[in-house]
């Protein structure tokens, strides 16, 4: 057993269990909410450095997502963590969206920071998103 913490207490969790919570933060109360941030969790493979975990998941996108377009990628730094990312569009329910992805790796935990938008609200949105990204303290 080992604690875990979460933002509103810490219980005990079973040796062996797996984080893969989800947090979501819309820019609003109103659904759907024109711009919002997700974190998630991910295991990297046995050896996968950041950069491999990071080029499998782009291959996938051109077959999951219609009209995928890549706009942008590279790398920056957050919470003092080397981090890369990726900005693309694609179609979805009839609606061109807008997602910027950034992928860190916290030791073989990957920590994935998404903004998403329908894609007129993205860059009226993207400043907030980099404030956030610059705000990060990761805990020791």
């Amino acid at each position: 057993m080992s604690e875990y913490r979460i933002h509103e207490g810490n219980f005990e969790l079973p040796d062996g269990w797996v984080d893969q919570t989800i947090n979501v933060f819309p820019n609003s109360p109103s659904s759907p909410a024109d711009f919002s941030v997700v974190i998630t969790r991910d295991n990297a493979y046995a050896n996968e450095t950041l950069q491999d975990y990071f080029e499998r998941q782009i291959k996938q996108l051109p077959d999951s997502l219609p009209g995928f377009k890549e706009l942008r990628r590279g790398e920056l730094t957050v919470g003092e963590k080397k981090a890369v990312d990726i900005e693309y569009t694609w179609v979805g329910k009839g609606k061109k969206m807008h997602l910027r992805q950034v992928c860190l790796m916290l030791e073989k935990l990957i920590f994935n920071i998404t903004a998403t938008a329908v894609a007129p609200h993205f860059p009226k949105n993207a400043a907030q998103f980099d404030q956030i990204l610059n705000s990060f303290k990761f805990s020791e």
